[in-house]
């Protein structure tokens, strides 16, 4: 996945985010104040989570399937049977999202 979509979708899910959670004055209660949200530079957030609490994403993701694998034989039909989509509105859909914010 590239790194403008990465920004895209995590821009779209703190907005998201930020957009669900009210702002809280003293005592709890939601008085209309700005909430700050500090940031590493002027277009990217800080986040909540400090650089060594940061999840290995290698160790997330599992690796790709292995060459001659029945899950490699899957992956490859599942792509193979997407091409039946192309320049349908699922199509599009698809491709659209793809597109930097």
């Amino acid at each position: 996945m590239s790194t403008g979509i990465v920004r895209c979708l995590f821009g779209a899910s703190l907005i998201v985010a930020l957009a669900m959670s009210p702002s809280r004055g003293e005592g709890g209660a939601n008085n209309g104040s700005t909430v700050f949200v500090p940031e590493i530079r002027s277009d990217i957030l800080a986040g909540y989570l400090s650089p060594g609490e940061l999840p290995d994403s290698l160790a997330l993701i599992p690796p790709p399937p292995a060459a001659g694998s029945a899950a490699l034989a899957l992956d490859e039909a599942v792509s193979q049977n997407s091409f039946a989509l192309r320049d349908t509105p699922r199509w599009t859909l698809a491709a659209s999202l793809l597109q930097p914010c």
